[in-house]
């Protein structure tokens, strides 16, 4: 009867273990396992028979065994409960997360008898936290963006802080490129992260030869991810995959098309290495990433134009008076230091009083822009060129003598008189009169030098009006 009590005791407990959902594992002293309930066989896809008086070294690989296996032994030791995060492989080679509680059985003399475990599958709240962890890394690089922004010197320093920060944000990244689309319908490499320089550099590719446009049948709107991408590659046609420097064949790309004021501006690429690795969180962060990109170049756009404006004359597009004032005395600083030289050059426009009297502002103005366009083509990029007033003019001229200024002021005359002007079906022939000053020699400070340019200008008006 005891026995029959027993027996009934034993199904009684298997048969509520088994109803358990996690699963649930007994190994002796020896460590071999002597029960196990039905989640346990269903997770790992074995029989009964393939676990029972089996060791972790025959259900498992041998890499995750030894880790097993050290842990067991760790709380054979310590006889303490155990609790550890690790990873197990199915039998379909399926890598799931798991979280591990066990129990060391003793007997009444505290002797080591064996380990009681559960399993807890903890790998979708991984994924979450993974995820949740990811926004929060594109939330935190974004925020770094804004920041930033207004520190970046140009166009190139916000698409390689933006690239490279968004290939740290992607798990599975290798390499990554951002391109823009030239007026000639091609795409250009703008910045770039483990391509070779020297090819980054030299590469065009017309769009229509473009894995987005092959991809989407030239209905570029959204972002795709591309697996197998190499069946998209057509030498004849120029489209490839650049070398990269760590030697791998990409596999995988995220594409996201970037637009501007609705029209297509370039794309941010996303590679790796490893076939359909790219998740549909991936997917999501990277769509994130090309929202607030557009965002982010809009914004520097606005502030390059702002920038812009604070610096440049409206109509004529020169340097404004502030920039030349601001400028001019920089360089004084600078070359004081350096013992360097410059020359300024001051301009008036003769005859522009005449032309608005006689034939209206839009003829000055166009005056205006006729004079300023020829100066600005017969100056270095080096040099600094503003209208300063209404028909004031100044440079400063580095790197060259008061002779060879001069060569230039007469090829300059000599232009205007065999190029006029039409205004009105009337032939205007754009006169001026100039000075000059050189820095150390005859001036150190900026009253100095503008103060004797505009004298010997002056002058010269006064000679030629004679």
């Amino acid at each position: 009867m005891k026995e029959f009590a027993y027996q009934y005791e034993d199904e009684f407990i298997n048969g509520l273990l088994d109803e358990i959902p996690m699963p649930i594992f007994y190994k002796d002293n020896q460590l071999i396992y002597r029960y196990c309930n039905k989640a346990f066989l269903k997770y790992f896809g074995l029989s009964l028979e393939e676990v029972i008086d089996h060791t972790v070294y025959d259900i498992s690989s041998e890499h995750l065994a030894i880790i097993y296996d050290k842990a067991d032994k760790d709380l054979i030791e310590s006889k303490q409960d155990q609790y550890f995060q690790t990873k197990v492989i199915q039998q379909d080679g399926t890598e799931r997360d798991v979280m591990i509680h066990k129990t060391p059985v003793l007997d009444k003399n505290a002797v080591f008898c064996g380990i009681v475990g559960v399993m807890y599958d903890i790998t979708q709240q991984l994924v979450q936290t993974k995820r949740v962890e990811q926004i929060e890394k594109i939330k935190d690089f974004l925020l770094e963006v804004n920041n930033s922004i207004l520190e970046k010197s140009g166009f190139d320093d916000i698409y390689d802080f933006i690239l490279e920060k968004s290939i740290n944000a992607i798990d599975n990244a290798d390499f990554g490129c951002i391109l823009t689309l030239g007026e000639d319908n091609a795409l250009k490499i703008v910045a770039s992260v483990g391509y070779l320089e020297n090819e980054t550099k030299e590469y065009r590719l017309p769009l229509q030869n473009s894995f987005q446009w092959k991809r989407t049948m030239g209905n570029i709107k959204d972002t795709i991810i591309i697996n197998d991408v190499q069946q998209y590659i057509a030498q004849e046609d120029g489209s490839k995959f650049l070398d990269n420097i760590k030697g791998y064949r990409v596999e995988s790309t995220i594409s996201a098309p970037i637009f501007l004021e609705g029209k297509l501006f370039g794309f941010l690429n996303i590679d790796s290495h490893k076939n359909n690795i790219f998740s549909s969180e991936d997917y999501e962060i990277v769509e994130y990433l090309r929202k607030q990109l557009i965002i982010a170049l809009t914004n520097f756009r606005l502030y390059e134009e702002m920038i812009y404006i604070s610096q440049h004359d409206s109509l004529t597009g020169l340097n404004n008076r502030k920039y030349f004032e601001d400028s001019l005395m920089k360089l004084i600083a600078r070359s004081s230091r350096y013992k360097e030289t410059f020359i300024v050059v001051t301009l008036d426009l003769d005859g522009l009083k005449k032309v608005n009297d006689t034939r209206g502002h839009l003829a000055g103005d166009e005056l205006i822009r006729y004079f300023s366009k020829n100066i600005k083509n017969r100056l270095r990029a080096s040099d600094i060129v503003a209208r300063i007033g209404g028909d004031e003019f100044a440079a400063v001229i580095l790197y060259s003598s008061e002779l060879d200024i001069a060569k230039k002021m007469n090829k300059l005359e000599e232009h205007f008189l065999d190029n006029p002007i039409m205004l009105e079906d009337d032939e205007i022939v754009c006169r001026f009169s100039y000075g000059i000053a050189s820095f150390p020699q005859e001036g150190t400070t900026y009253d100095e030098l503008i103060g004797l340019a505009d004298k010997r200008m002056y002058d010269n008006k006064k000679r030629a009006a004679k």
